[in-house]
């Protein structure tokens, strides 16, 4: 399978549930850069985007992103107190998200979706937009910007 096609098949699993709060799904790029082929999009409401991106065969990092600030699926969950009852764990040194337990990383990102991302979001649209906030900032930190 190609990485559009693994990302529209995502996308699809993923729309399940965001499509109910009002996002809608545009594909972005599918091109190869130094990490070979990849396909990209983003799921947009209003000023938030979630980003996806499949490399090869492989589910990269979901993104959070608020205006001119993002934040990692990894540093989203780990600021909203669940770092260790995530389903999708990042291994930054393959470069891939992955189900905990051998979950499917676009199911267990779906599950996280749903357990800890949205019930966030909806009851502070403005506390999470702080949390992408604070998360970007503290990235540039730890790259020593």
């Amino acid at each position: 399978m190609t990485p559009k096609s693994l990302l529209t098949d995502l996308a699809a699993r993923v729309a399940r549930v965001l499509e109910p709060k009002g996002f809608a799904f545009a594909p972005d790029q599918e091109t190869s850069s130094s990490g070979g082929p990849f396909a990209n999009g983003f799921f947009v409401r209003g000023p938030l985007r979630i980003g996806l991106i499949v490399r090869g065969e492989t589910l990269g990092l979901p993104v959070y992103q608020w205006g001119e600030h993002s934040a990692g699926h990894d540093d989203v969950v780990r600021l909203l107190g669940h770092a260790d009852d995530a389903l999708l764990r990042w291994d930054p040194d393959a470069f891939r998200a992955f189900g905990a337990d051998g979950t499917d990383p676009g199911e267990a990102f779906v599950g996280d979706l749903s357990r800890i991302v949205l019930p966030a979001m909806t009851a502070s649209p403005e506390g999470f937009a702080a949390l992408i906030s604070s998360a970007h900032a503290a990235r540039l930190r730890s790259w020593g910007l």
